[in-house]
């Protein structure tokens, strides 16, 4: 390829965490597939630290600037791909949710996993531990065209708006990521496993409260002593906990997932059934399809496992709200 049809031909931005081990090699190898569609590739290196909202640091800084330069420059950015877990899915997501909100151009967004999580891949099928599979899938998607996905809007007290792929917790499951958050060691996913014996023994189940519009228009009220409460967009948390089953990021609604108080012997043998899909039938357990969820609760909210504000805020839907090459 010459230099000047190099220039010219249609550029793939990878997102990556340093940090993370397998991320730079994965890429790596992902852009060398990406190459043989005939696509430029360039590696953009962000962190954890690198994506807060306003209250802190910018989200995605680094990502924002290159595609403002490549829009400064007239450069057409096909895709931009996660290279990483739902954090770094996360990350992305908003940066091209709010780069349509300040009415540029959508850019689709791809995905290689590589973390430790990786929900969205395993919703979507996405291949895991084969980037090279992994961009293929992008490569088709670029050739076929992409596909509208929803997205959840979390919309804060203190006036800040976060979008999520998979999931926004509200329950014991935001307060194990928090606690695990806070501990340098053990590393990986390992550290999760550890602080939920930590949280069941300690959680309090708090009084909430939900207003929840239906489908078709529909308000229920309720307020009771709720162990987990996600509003899910996909089928699993926290690495394979399939919560709602059934749930479908292209069907235009949100599932509310709810589980009330129980004792802690049992709260023990939840999560197993959870891995399993096995919890659906229990008396504690409701999933709600619904267009918006008002939550009037003061715990800590993370959404795609990442920490985000917390309650009271109101959660709710956007549909198609990004192209996506999955």
């Amino acid at each position: 390829m010459s230099r000047s049809s190099a220039r010219t031909a249609p550029l793939i931005l990878l997102v990556v965490n340093p940090r993370r081990r397998r991320g730079p090699d994965t890429a790596r190898r992902a852009a060398a597939i990406l190459r043989t569609g005939g696509f430029r590739t360039e590696t953009v290196r962000t962190a954890p630290e690198d994506a807060t909202d306003r209250s802190g640091v910018v989200w995605g800084a680094s990502l924002q600037r290159r595609l403002s330069r490549a829009d400064a420059e007239g450069d057409a950015v096909a895709a931009v791909v996660a290279v990483g877990g739902d954090g770094m899915v996360h990350t992305v997501v908003n940066v091209l949710r709010q780069r349509s909100d300040r009415g540029l151009e959508p850019v689709p967004f791809g995905l290689v996993p590589a973390g430790t999580g990786n929900d969205l891949a395993r919703h979507m099928g996405v291949p895991q531990n084969d980037p090279e599979r992994a961009a293929g899938r992008v490569l088709r998607g670029l050739d076929e065209g992409p596909r509208s996905m929803d997205l959840g809007r979390i919309e804060l007290a203190d006036g800040n708006r976060r979008w999520y792929a998979t999931a926004a917790c509200c329950g014991i499951d935001a307060a194990v990521a928090q606690r695990a958050n806070s501990w340098r060691w053990p590393r990986g996913e390992s550290r999760y496993l550890a602080a939920l014996p930590v949280e069941v023994l300690r959680y309090p189940s708090p009084f909430t409260s939900l207003e929840i519009e239906q489908p078709g228009g529909r308000t229920v009220l309720s307020a009771r002593r709720l162990l987990m409460l996600s509003v899910a967009n996909t089928s699993s948390i926290g690495g394979g906990l399939r919560i709602v089953p059934h749930a479908e990021a292209f069907d235009g609604v949100l599932e509310i997932f709810q589980v009330r108080a129980m004792p802690r012997t049992r709260v023990a043998r939840l999560f197993p059934l959870l891995m399993r899909a096995a919890h659906t039938e229990l008396p504690e357990v409701s999933m709600d399809a619904a267009l918006s969820a008002r939550i009037d609760a003061a715990g800590p909210i993370y959404a795609d496992g990442e920490p985000v504000g917390s309650g009271p805020a109101v959660i709710s839907i956007e549909p198609a709200a990004l192209p996506v090459l999955l």
